[in-house]
């Protein structure tokens, strides 16, 4: 009897999480698109400051010409829809590097 009572409660239980897997996945299925939809304004103001350094490649020798840039930033600011936010940002800018893939 027992195993029965077992077999029946694993078979309720795997039911029970695909069930609830499958409403996960229609309700992401479905709000995609109606959020994808919605379109709101922005707009805002931005105020902040910049500091960069050169970025020198360690093979070439040295007081060689920077071969980039190393851009550090922070700001803060208002937006519509978003209220007062901060921001940080720090990407390196390379010289006479191609961005186009191949």
């Amino acid at each position: 009897m027992k195993t029965k009572t077992n077999h029946k409660m694993n078979t309720l239980v795997k039911t029970f999480l695909w069930l609830q897997m499958a409403a996960i996945l229609l309700t992401t299925a479905i709000s995609g698109p109606v959020a994808a939809a919605i379109v709101a304004p922005f707009e805002g103001v931005v105020q902040g400051i910049e500091d960069f350094n050169p970025v020198f490649d360690p093979a070439l020798p040295g007081g060689s010409d920077p071969v980039g840039l190393n851009i550090l930033g922070s700001g803060s600011g208002i937006a519509t829809n978003m209220g007062r936010f901060t921001v940080t940002w720090d990407f390196d800018v390379m010289f006479g590097v191609d961005p186009s893939p191949g």
